[in-house]
């Protein structure tokens, strides 16, 4: 019985067909090389098509390095020069692009696009210079030669197990990082991460993490910090659709109070919903309470953060969906019902009333944690309780890169022939978030250039 496998032989060969990963293919064909982009879902798309196509970034490298002080400045620096460049480029292509806002969630300017849009125009640009898109594939395992350089990989049909080789002139990974996988998030978010609420799709367990590092990539700083946003409890993710997960999402806890099972503030909320949905895991049961007034229901529950972010009411909808809400038109009513879901009632009335003394004017008043936004105090009612669970969308840490995409090795160097796309790269966000598709877009386009680039070299040599 023979133990040989099929192989092909391409310039370039993709593994991803998210964001990421299709803007790397679409780069690479559109600078000559022939691509094989594969894609372990059975439709491209990956994380991308759940988001609100918000393509945001800081407006100049102080305002970045100011939100993400941990963040990678020469990645950053790159990342903030090509942001409007890369909006000018799904222009080109004919995605539409609405005019730009400030939004309130984040810091820079964001321009709402239409990813759906833009993965099909991708999808057609690999198409249309001789590449090809396969889904239900898999990346196995890269292929190195003796000299360390990459050579193409094993890939893994989904349905049916077989394996076949691809030899490539340039690898790109771009699997979209490894929230799905249990044990890493435990190996590298801690205790309880694990249980995180996945915010993403389903496929990205840490294939691309996986092979890179075993073929000699080294990994960047941020691995113990995510990408996420508080969802309703109980809730967990097969009693949501995929593509209403922005729309359950709890981004007003940056302007509410949020408290833990002692009853007790834990995070100056204000510093932004992602970074406290990071906090929460670290709380007993990693869970925590989100308490607002009337005031702060309006501006921030009601009204979308954001376009396409859904202009409905986000607390209702999480009751709707079987998340614990509580409606009432007193304090001492909305803290006897969190009291009967575990909260200590002792604690917290003290927890409000000194944040109510703090936000009147009493700065003596002791704090568990600081207070940067007193107008979230309880004052006007009826006030609300939503009980919240962290989530995961991705990981910020991923595996080296520089600013052409290529995969570095712990000691810096190049990884011959290997290239990294989207959160399968990490180095940008550090605890703090400095965005998610337009990385996805910008990373795809350095891999992709480099990419071909090399295989045109290697071409040359033959």
């Amino acid at each position: 019985m023979s133990n040989h496998r099929e192989s092909e032989a391409v310039d370039v060969l993709v593994i991803g067909g998210g964001m990421s990963g299709l803007s790397a293919g679409a780069t690479a064909a559109e600078h000559g090389a022939k691509v094989l982009l594969v894609e372990k879902g059975d439709r491209t798309g990956g994380s991308a098509q759940y988001s609100a196509g918000m393509f945001f970034s800081a407006r100049n490298i102080e305002e970045m390095v100011n939100h993400v002080p941990e963040g990678d400045v020469e990645l950053l620096s790159k990342l903030v020069n090509d942001h409007l460049p890369a909006v000018a480029d799904l222009k080109r292509k004919g995605v539409r692009v609405d005019p730009p806002f400030i939004p309130t969630v984040t810091m820079g300017q964001a321009f709402p696009a239409d990813v759906k849009s833009l993965f099909i125009k991708n999808q057609e640009i690999i198409e249309k210079h001789g590449g090809e898109v396969r889904v239900l594939v898999a990346g196995q395992k890269l292929l190195v030669d003796a000299q360390g350089r990459v050579t193409g990989a094993t890939l893994r049909h989904v349905k049916s197990g077989k394996l076949f080789d691809i030899h490539a002139k340039a690898v790109i990974l771009a699997s979209g990082g490894f929230q799905g996988s249990p044990e890493l998030l435990t190996r590298f978010l801690g205790k309880g991460a694990d249980n995180l609420f996945v915010r993403s799709n389903e496929n990205s367990v840490g294939d691309g993490f996986r092979m890179g590092t075993e073929a000699g990539a080294g990994v960047s700083r941020g691995l113990s910090s995510w990408y996420g946003h508080l969802m309703p409890s109980p809730l967990r993710v097969s009693q949501i659709p995929r593509h209403k997960f922005p729309w359950v999402s709890q981004y007003e806890s940056a302007n509410a109070i949020l408290v833990n099972r002692m009853g007790l503030r834990f995070c100056n909320e204000a510093r932004m919903d992602d970074e406290n949905n990071q906090d929460v895991l670290r709380q007993p049961g990693s869970r925590a309470w989100i308490l607002l007034d009337s005031r702060i229901h309006k501006k921030y529950c009601v009204a979308p953060p954001f376009p396409n972010a859904g202009d409905f009411d986000r607390v209702q909808l999480a009751k709707e969906f079987g998340g614990r809400v509580a409606k009432t038109d007193t304090v001492e009513d909305l803290v006897r019902t969190v009291e009967e879901w575990g909260v200590n009632g002792f604690n917290l009335r003290q927890t409000l009333s000194d944040y109510t003394r703090f936000a009147t004017g009493d700065k003596a008043v002791r704090l568990d944690a600081p207070i940067t936004n007193p107008a979230a105090a309880l004052l006007e009612a009826p006030f609300y309780a939503l009980e919240v669970q962290p989530s995961i969308t991705f990981p910020y840490g991923g595996l080296k890169i520089n600013t052409s995409g290529e995969a570095l090795d712990p000691d810096g160097n190049p990884v011959k022939g290997l290239y990294v796309a989207g959160v399968d790269a990490g180095g940008f966000s550090n605890n703090s978030y400095a965005g998610g598709l337009v990385i996805a877009y910008c990373t795809g386009k350095w891999s992709g250039k480099s990419a071909a680039a090399m295989a045109s070299s290697l071409s040359s040599k033959l």
